[in-house]
């Protein structure tokens, strides 16, 4: 437990997760080109339902990402982020797909961005396509222009 701990009465390490969830949660709502606020009060929800979660505490943990999506940083290092639990990998990739269904349709850029945030927890990335793609209703050709896209972007930035 951290001073942070004894001043907020919580886990910093397990806000830092919550922090990247939210931080996610919000770039993904963006990413089908239409953010919405039925996504934001979902993902409210998630937060909400957290044993032991405040208001004040969902306040910090939401300013916080919001702070980093304004300042382009993240809440934890790529070996930190890869580093977390299993457990902790599938909280985060859970509540994204809980907001990706929140409008009613799971978006192809939805999936390109929760394969890329899967990437960065170091998770199997094909495993997790194909399991989203198995159990949800999500458009093949959606899917094919979101990674066309990225891949084109890649490319023209010097990543491939």
């Amino acid at each position: 437990m951290g001073i942070l701990d004894n001043i907020f009465g919580s886990n910093s390490s397990d806000d830092d997760k919550y922090v990247l969830m939210v931080q996610f949660a919000f770039q993904l709502s963006a990413s089908d080109g239409n953010a919405e606020e039925v996504e934001g009060q979902m993902m409210g929800a998630v937060l909400s339902n957290v044993p032991g979660m405040t208001p004040d505490r969902q306040k910090r943990i939401v300013d916080t990402a919001l702070k980093n999506i304004e300042n382009n940083t993240m809440q934890l290092t790529p070996e930190e982020a890869q580093s977390m639990s299993l457990n902790d990998k599938n909280d985060i990739v859970n509540a994204l797909v809980t907001v990706s269904l929140a409008d009613g349709h799971f978006h192809g850029e939805e999936l390109a961005f929760i394969a890329m945030v899967g990437l960065t927890l170091g998770l199997d990335v094909e495993h997790l396509i194909g399991k989203l793609m198995e159990n949800n209703d999500i458009e093949e050709k959606e899917v094919t222009a979101a990674f066309e896209r990225i891949g084109k972007w890649m490319k023209e930035n010097g990543y491939s």
